[in-house]
């Protein structure tokens, strides 16, 4: 990036950084649309610096990875970790402003919905400050989603994908809510086999039938107050539709502006590689491939990397050991050497290996926690 769109970025953070402290401070007083107002004006008064920075960083194809589709980057939890290792530029996409965007809808579900997600605002700007505070200039926070999606396209995509998991009845939301009233009747028109694509709280999914999976998000969404509003199909298609949904708007904004997504939880890594692999024999989506595998490689570092081995290592010196390491060419050379040997190539053992390597160069070691 370019010194005076750096200065620029960092000036805005600062800005974003006050903005924050005054939403803190009024949240717990009036309700949270009115207090969080004050964040969506902010941001659409630099739009036109963020889509500049992003067209920017566009110009080095998938270098930069977007932590997204996530309540909050737990910086107590260090997600921050496996995030700064791979990429060489690293967005979080801001919670808060898609928490702002969402909640004039969502919270007319329950009062209590509306208190459950008061929860979910203090948190993120308390992470958000956090990151401020501690790691600016490192990680930008900028509304990627929300801002930047072509919403049209992403949901023409989701209801296709929905409608592909049912008979030829039904093809999109609105004809399942004309056939649907209970679960056992969804379930009715599934095409044979498509239960088992089907996953709605996470891998653990494929272990389970899909009754079983359903019955455990019923549980949840009991208890924050949804089904008061929709009936036992609903409740099954929303879930699947958001999901949908969610991997769909983020695959707009990574191949508009060429990000990596990070992703967290294992439901939209699932339904983002299930969508982009659709992609892949189409020439004008030619580098999907390459979106496909830096995502795969994002998310295993995710779950390979042991996040307590950096208790003791300050920010500073685990990010600028994350520069010089360079994970990314390490790993690239790696799997070449791989190819060329015609050896067998496993993807999370060759990642393992490397996070290894990376854990000597950070002076920990695994039996440093035992």
């Amino acid at each position: 990036m370019n010194n005076i769109l750096a200065a620029e970025l960092d000036a805005l953070q600062i800005r974003y950084k006050a903005i924050l402290e005054t939403a803190k401070m009024n949240l717990t007083s009036v309700p949270p649309v009115m207090v969080l107002n004050e964040i969506t004006s902010f941001w659409f008064r630099n739009k036109r610096l963020v889509e500049c920075a992003l067209n920017w960083l566009s110009v080095q194809p998938y270098e930069t990875h977007v932590f997204t589709a996530a309540t909050n980057l737990d910086v107590e939890e260090k997600d921050h970790c496996p995030f700064l290792v791979v990429g060489s530029t690293h967005i979080l996409d801001d919670p808060v402003f898609k928490f702002v965007t969402t909640s004039s809808s969502t919270m007319a579900l329950s009062k209590q919905f509306e208190e459950y997600q008061r929860t979910l605002a203090e948190e993120a700007i308390e992470d958000n400050l956090k990151i401020l505070n501690d790691f600016r200039s490192s990680i930008y926070i900028l509304p990627v989603s929300y801002m930047f999606v072509d919403f049209e396209t992403a949901h023409l995509l989701a209801e296709k994908v929905f409608g592909s998991f049912f008979d030829d009845s039904i093809s999109n939301m609105k004809t399942f809510s004309g056939k649907c009233s209970t679960f056992d009747e969804a379930v009715s028109h599934l095409k044979k086999g498509a239960d088992r694509r089907i996953i709605l709280n996470g891998f653990e999914d494929f272990q389970i039938s899909l009754a079983d999976r359903f019955a455990l998000q019923k549980d949840y969404m009991v208890g924050h107050g949804f089904v008061d509003k929709f009936n036992e199909a609903e409740c099954f298609a929303f879930t699947l539709f958001s999901h949908l949904l969610s991997a769909s708007s983020i695959l707009t904004f990574c191949t508009k502006y060429l990000l990596v997504p990070y992703f967290r939880y294992d439901v939209v890594f699932y339904y983002f590689t299930y969508l982009a692999s659709s992609f892949l024999d189409c020439e004008e989506f030619k580098e999907v491939r390459t979106l496909l595998t830096k995502t795969q490689i994002a998310f295993t570092v995710g779950r390979v990397l042991d996040r307590s081995l950096f208790d003791k290592l300050d920010f500073v010196s685990f990010f600028n050991n994350c520069v010089e390491f360079d994970f990314d060419t390490k790993l690239t050379k790696r799997l070449q050497t791989q190819h060329e040997q015609n050896g067998d190539i496993s993807l999370v053992k060759t990642i393992s290996n490397v996070i290894g390597e990376f854990y000597k160069y950070c002076g920990v070691r695994i039996s440093d926690t035992v």
